[in-house]
Order: C-alpha cells, then structure tokens, then sequence
C-alpha cells in the first residue's frame, strides 16, 4: 500500500494536469499538485514512526521483459536506505511545491511547471524505489528529462534553452558509463537486483580469503563515473552552475535536495560492492577532495547570487564522495539529508531575494536588505550558519562526522583538504552574506516579503537548525549520562557497518579546531569587507591573476565553449564536405537510372500492336520452356 501510494500519487497528479492542461484552472491544478508529493510525505512519515525503517516492503507491477533466462520486472522495494531518501524527496519537493504555488502564480506557463514538478519527484521516486539497476536506470533518465525540462523552462530565451541542453548532454556522458558498467554487473551476476549483487559481496567479505573478481572493477569504474555525471564532480561538474537558468524553486528541488544526490545514493546501495575494491574507493574519495577545494575557490569571487549556491552545492556533494571513499557511508548520507534542509532553504531565500530586487542576481548590486527583508534573513542565516558547520546548527553535526571519518580511517591529505575547504566556505558565505544584506543599498527592493513564502522558508530553517541530533557524534554519546545513539547509524547498519572510533580528546580537538578557526574567518572576513570600501588595499599582480583565475572558473567554461565551437565546425564540414556530398551524387545517380530505365521502357510501350504481340508470344514461349525443364 505504501509503495503504491508513493508511485502513484504524483504520477497520477501529473497525468490529471497533463491530459486537462488546456481546460484546467491553475488554482485547481496547483492544489491536485501540491497534494501529491503532501500525501507521500505523510504516508513515509507514518510508516516511518511505525517501525518502518525495520522492515522491507515490495511491490511488482508486471513483467518487463522476458528474454530466455532473463526475467525483469517493474519490482519496487521499501527498505531503510529508500525510506530516508523518499522522506528527503517528499518533505523537501512538498515546501517547494507550496513555495512554487506563489511564486510562479503570475508565470503564464503556471500548470505547465507544476506538469514537470510532479513528474520529476515521481522519476526520482521510481529511481529510489527500484530493486534493479535497469529500473533504475529508468528513473536515472527521467529525472535528467525533466531536469532538462526545468532548467529551460523559459525556452524562449536562447540562454536559458543552452543551460538545459548543456545539463541533458553532458548527463548523458555519464549515462553511458552507467549503462555499460550495469552490462558488465549482469554479464558476470546474470541478475540486475540489487539484494544478489550486494549479497555476493556482503558474504565475501566476511570471509578471509575472499577476493573479489577482478573483472568487475571496470564495472564500478564505469558506475562510479556515471555518478559523478549526476552528482557533478570533476570532470563532468560544470553543468551545474549553468543549471541556474531555469526558475529558482527547481535549483532547490533538483540542484540541492534530489536530482545531484542519486549519485551518492546508488554508491551508497552498492556499499558493499564498492568496500571489495579499496582502490575504487579511493578514487572516489580523491575525485571529491579535488571537486570541493576546486569548486569552493571558484565560489570565492563569484558574483552571482545563484552561482555562489551552485558552486557551493558541488562541494559539499564533493563532501559525501569523500565519506563514500572512506566507507563512511552513512556519515554521507547523513550530511546528503542535512544539506537537502539548508542548501533548500538558501535557494528558496534567493528566490525571494531576487523577485525582490526585480530579478537581480549580482551580489554586488545588493546590500541592505538585513532590514528591508528581515524574514527572509533570518532565515538565510539559520542555513548559512549550518552549511558553515557551526554548533548547534545541522551542518555541524554532519560534516564534523565526515572529518572525524577522514581522520580516525588515517586519510590525514583528505581530512586537510576537507579542513581547508570548509574554512574556504566559511569565507565565502560571510562575503556573500555582507553584500547581500549588510552592504550599502544599491538595488531598490520593489516588492516586500510575501507571507506565502514564510511557512516553507520557517521549516526548512527549522530543519536546518535540528535535523543534527539525528546523529549525536561519539564524543556528545560518550560524555552524556543517557548515550543517545547515532540514528543514522543504527538505521544504515546494513549499508554501513564501519563505525569510525577514537579518542575522545581527538574528536574534541577537530570540533574546536574547526568551530574556532571558522569564528575567526567570519570575523576577519566580514572586518576586512567592511573596511575595503573605505580603504583601497595595494594587490599584488600575481594575487591579481589568482583572482581572475578564479573569476573565469579556471577557463573551465571557456574550454567547453572551445569544444562545443570545435563540434559544431566538425559537424558542419561533415554535412557540406560528406554528407551533403554524398546525398546529392546518390540523389543525381539515382536519378539518371530513373531516367534511363524510362528509355528503355519507353521504347517497349510504343503503342505498336506487333510489338506487344511478338512480347507476348516470347513471354509465353518462355514459361513453357520452363515447365517443361521442370
């Protein structure tokens, strides 16, 4: 019933909007698809409370396909991992929905919107709930559809119709390497379900002399790649900030809380696949080191509002690709659903901020609103404060246990570059935040702040406040008289049964160390912007070209746009120069032996009686001449 419900729902609401888009009213088609994801919010919820996350529930909807051996099935299942996702997907995709209800009220594509909303929480739905890699796959594809949707919702605007196809194409780069490492998985299993992949190697490695087959690395190669397509880590992350173009509620359902985390989640599900090659793992871990540092220095002198989020979202999804590396796997998931809460929040405050200010998005045309829009900011700040990790904000919890999982496995680089990192966010959010709402004024605000906008912004600022304590961290459980447990842990045990230990007094260091050296980047940050307008500081030529490095992204859009320029000029000398070419001498030959099989013909049909008789009369000497050789 559960299952049924949470397929169903927003497919249902989407198929009903859909079939009666041209009659139906945009308030009645706004509700239809508010209800939806509302009603599989509670229905996880409910089941949740009822001891939900202990059990397993299944649900097969017919035969997929059926060739020889093979057999697949349109099978879901419900088990904890699924159940904590579909809560994050539900909860989340329903504030948003409530947010989108007003702020796109006077957009004309209203019902429209509401169409691919509802669709896209179902495919990320469907993508959770599978029990095999091709449904799966299913679910992969149709999020990426509807993002490409989203993202170019205003198609008549040719950057923003560049954006969604930039998303579509490069995703379908990391589509392929899912696909042939799925190919890969069923040539050596002969099965897609996750429970006999998973299985094989949870047995495995319990024995000692295990070892794993060494022809199924390419397969979490190719896997590990497509993940990093979906969940944009270098090299394929640069779709991303340019995913910013469609409306500002999509960046927080898809770019925050849901489609950029199915990465994480599928490697996640096959934990125990991944923990049989050590080295994979460590790939993982480094390629998210590289992608967080990366993309947090560029966020440093980005100027867009939007963009600032963007490159932020792609280093902290870099964050659980580190825990992943260390097989840290529920440390990951726990900061996946921690960020999902703030990073939503500090979306849907810039898309206040921006209706606002009359669709402004630079940081630097802004200033002043900590008083003009004091709602809004006070809400932003709950999610700065918990992306910049500071007690007893969510952010803290979660990301502190990723860098005690970094420093208690012995990966003394990562947990430095994690370290490093984070004082880079500090800093950037405390830059953005002074522009934005501490700066001079320099953008009138044209509309207040709607009460519409409160409730989704209030609860997701109250998740981002609380959500922490659903992991104490070893060093709270020890000292406190009742041990609360690590939730998260207890739930994920089957997913990640390595728990990171150690000294007391270490883990207390890491808290302190990081808190007090990010108090000191907030202060030092914010003094030295304050006084910049006032004094003009002498910078270094090299400090100089730093900054425009980093300005310009590395030059990492400027070499797309190279080879997209390079593609483009290549497929145009292969249609004048091939096949233009060729279809044209084909066209022309195809032509001239119409025209010389007319000759002939017409020098048959001459309308001449004798010769239609002599025809005849050879015609039918011939078939006589044939039977009787027979």
């Amino acid at each position: 019933m559960i299952l049924a419900t949470l397929l169903f729902s927003p497919f249902l609401a989407f198929l009903f909007n859909a079939l009666t888009f041209r009659s139906s009213s945009k308030k009645r088609a706004g509700l239809i698809a508010l209800l939806a994801p509302a009603l599989c919010f509670f229905c996880c919820l409910f089941y949740g409370i009822n001891d939900g996350f202990k059990q397993q529930s299944s649900l097969t909807l017919g035969e997929w396909i059926h060739i020889g051996d093979l057999s697949l099935s349109f099978s879901f299942s419900l088990d904890a991992l699924s159940l904590l996702m579909c809560l994050l997907i539900t909860g989340v995709g329903s504030l948003i929905h409530i947010y989108s209800y007003f702020y796109m009220s006077k957009d004309p594509g209203f019902i429209r919107y509401f169409i691919y909303l509802n669709l896209f929480v179902f495919m990320m739905l469907v993508l959770v709930l599978a029990d095999n890699l091709p449904l799966l796959f299913v679910g992969w594809e149709g999020v990426g559809l509807c993002s490409y949707l989203l993202i170019g919702f205003w198609f008549k605007k040719e950057e923003k119709t560049e954006a969604g196809l930039m998303a579509f194409i490069v995703n379908r780069i990391g589509d392929a390497f899912l696909l042939l490492g799925i190919f890969l998985l069923f040539s050596h299993f002969k099965s897609f379900q996750f429970a006999d992949i998973n299985l094989f190697f949870k047995e495995g490695l319990l024995k000692e002399d295990f070892t794993a087959p060494q022809n199924l690395w390419l397969a979490g190669l190719f896997l590990f790649l497509g993940a990093v397509g979906k969940s944009a880590q270098i090299p394929l992350y640069f779709w991303l900030p340019k995913a910013m173009a469609g409306p500002t509620p999509v960046s927080a359902l898809i770019h925050a809380a849901t489609m950029v985390t199915a990465g994480v989640y599928l490697l996640i599900r096959l934990s125990h696949f991944y923990m049989a090659f050590p080295w994979l793992l460590e790939a993982i871990a480094w390629t998210g080191a590289f992608t967080a540092l990366g993309s947090a220095l560029i966020a440093c002198k980005s100027k867009d509002l939007k963009g600032v989020l963007a490159y932020s979202t792609i280093s902290q999804l870099a964050y659980l690709f580190m825990a992943v590396g260390v097989q840290a796997f529920s440390a990951s998931l726990f900061h996946l659903l921690t960020h999902g809460f703030f990073k939503a929040l500090l979306f849907l405050c810039a898309a206040s901020i921006i209706k606002a200010l009359g669709g402004e998005q630079n940081i630097k045309k802004m200033g002043g609103l900590a008083r003009q829009m004091p709602f809004t900011f006070r809400c932003y700040m709950a999610g700065a404060l918990a992306l910049v990790a500071l007690p007893p904000f969510s952010g803290f919890f979660s990301k502190d246990e990723i860098l005690w999982s970094l420093f208690s496995s012995s990966h003394y680089s990562l947990f430095t570059l994690a370290l490093l990192t984070g004082f880079l966010t500090t800093f950037y959010m405390t830059r953005l935040t002074f522009y934005v709402f501490f700066d001079t004024a320099k953008t009138k605000v044209l509309s207040k702040e709607r009460k519409a906008f409160h409730f989704p912004l209030f609860t997701l600022a109250g998740l981002s406040v609380f959500s922490g304590f659903m992991g104490i961290p070893h060093l709270f459980s020890e000292i406190l008289p009742f041990h609360p447990p690590h939730l998260l842990h207890e739930i994920l045990k089957e997913f990640s049964p390595r728990y990171f230990k150690g000294a007391l007094w270490q883990e207390a260091l890491i808290m302190l160390f990081s808190t007090g050296v990010s108090l000191l980047v907030i202060t030092l940050t914010f003094l030295y912007y304050r006084r910049s307008y006032k004094t003009s500081f002498p910078s270094h030529p090299l400090f100089t070209r730093g900054e425009k490095i980093l300005e310009q992204g590395f030059y990492v859009p400027q070499f797309v746009g190279f080879i997209q320029a390079l593609f483009v000029k290549f497929s145009q000398f292969i249609f004048s120069k091939g096949e233009l070419v060729f279809f044209k001498s084909l066209f022309f030959s195809l032509i001239s032996s119409l025209l010389s099989l007319k000759k002939v013909l017409t020098s048959v049909q001459n309308s001449n009686l004798q010769t239609y008789a002599l025809s005849f009369l050879l015609g039918l000497t011939l078939i006589v001449f044939l039977l009787f050789i027979n």
